[in-house]
């Protein structure tokens, strides 16, 4: 049974300004942040939210850049699919373009996905998201288990690729 796939969003959102908003370091150089993966886990989809901070990254100011996620749904039938998304999101303005007495922008890049499932599943999802960081693109993975009886139904969530290689 081919899973149906969903693309809810793809669209780069302004955030409202925040004091610190320009995300440099204190040596003043470019910091890129790694994104947010957030899912929720419905009867029949997964969803996948991811944000991409942009302001105080030089990797995505000033330019358009690729955020992409693939999700892989492998399950106890040995299933194996597999999900692409990507957007393309910028330019966006840098914190030392803001008129004098006015706070920097924040900007971010959002991607926002869903799985279709059977309503009885136990599965795992992989989320693998790319994105630019200082020195590239980087790939940062998050890892769920999820249930669903059809009546229920559940994620356990094992980590990102980050905090799991951090407890090694």
């Amino acid at each position: 049974m081919r899973k149906v796939l969903l693309a809810l969003a793809a669209v780069p959102l302004l955030v409202a300004p925040a004091a610190s908003a320009h995300g440099d370091s204190p040596d003043g150089e470019s910091r890129c942040s790694a994104p947010t993966i957030d899912t929720q886990y419905s009867l029949d989809q997964l969803r996948v939210f991811v944000s991409l901070p942009a302001s105080g990254c030089a990797a995505r100011e000033h330019r358009m850049f690729e955020l992409a996620a693939t999700v892989t749904r492998m399950d106890n039938n040995w299933s194996h699919d597999v999900s692409d998304w990507s957007t393309m999101s910028g330019p966006f303005r840098s914190a030392d373009e803001v008129e004098p007495g006015y706070p920097p922008g924040q900007y971010s890049c959002d991607l926002s996905v869903a799985v279709d499932h059977p309503k009885v599943e136990a599965a795992q999802y992989d989320i693998d998201v790319t994105y630019p960081g200082d020195s590239g693109d980087r790939t940062v993975s998050d890892v769920v288990f999820c249930r669903s009886d059809g009546d229920n139904a559940s994620c356990e969530r094992l980590g990102t690729t980050a905090e799991r290689d951090a407890e090694r």
